[in-house]
């Protein structure tokens, strides 16, 4: 069966369950061409030569095809989080606030591990969209709370940091180019600053940046790729 015929399959999965996450482990040959897209599209960010075009992957995105199952997952949370956020005015969640608490522990245990310089699956992305929400890193720490106010002044006037600014600014621009839209938290300034980790701006808007880069020299060696194709034939 060509590649065709599969993705018709699953755009009528798609107009069936309003959705295309058809699991590889219960949907047969469905499911194990779904797995080899998510594969192919992987190798091609990696700069390796694949069979998955760019006519393909804007086929499959117009049906909301999950390239990543792990970061669709993640941005179930975080939506989550994000609801919590404005019924509670806080993101403050703990560990015994059920499924959600469980899975803000993680993300502060994945936080301290990147802090320390481990290889975590937690993202820069990631952080600055939980930043958005001043979420408390360390339950230490009350962020937000009374103590914090007295501190720094409940009706202080809320001043935007350069830095951090430019840092949400280049994080919108790759979440645009990933096909995403900018939740609308992330238009907002940091109104929590204090519970970002000094220094770590600098090294997010770094990362943020090189990731541009490289997915724009990824675009380009595959238009290049595209070319030659193109007057080879």
């Amino acid at each position: 069966t060509g590649w065709k015929a599969r993705y018709l399959e699953l755009k009528e999965y798609y107009e069936k369950h309003g959705n295309s996450d058809v699991k590889p482990s219960s949907s047969g040959a469905l499911g194990r061409w779904v797995a080899t897209q998510r594969w192919n599209y992987k190798k091609l960010n990696s700069g390796k030569n694949v069979t998955l075009s760019p006519d393909n992957i804007n086929q499959l995105n117009q049906i909301n095809f999950t390239w990543d199952v792990k970061e669709s997952e993640w941005n179930t949370r975080y939506e989550e989080l994000r609801r919590f956020h404005t019924s509670h005015g806080h993101a403050d969640v703990r560990r015994s606030d059920g499924p959600l608490g469980l899975w803000a522990s993680r993300q502060r245990w994945n936080y301290k591990k990147m802090l320390a310089g481990q290889k975590v699956s937690l993202s820069e992305k990631q952080v600055v969209l939980m930043n958005m929400l001043c979420f408390n890193w360390d339950v230490s720490r009350e962020c937000g709370s009374e103590q914090e106010k007295e501190v720094n002044g409940a009706d202080k006037p809320e001043v935007i940091d350069h830095d951090h600014h430019v840092l949400v600014k280049s994080v919108e621009e790759k979440l645009r180019m990933m096909g995403q839209s900018p939740p609308p938290s992330i238009i907002k300034h940091d109104r929590c600053r204090n519970c970002q980790h000094p220094g770590l701006a600098e090294r997010m808007k770094a990362s943020v940046k090189a990731q541009l880069r490289e997915k724009e020299q990824q675009a380009q060696e595959q238009r290049n790729l595209k070319r030659e194709r193109d007057e080879s034939s």
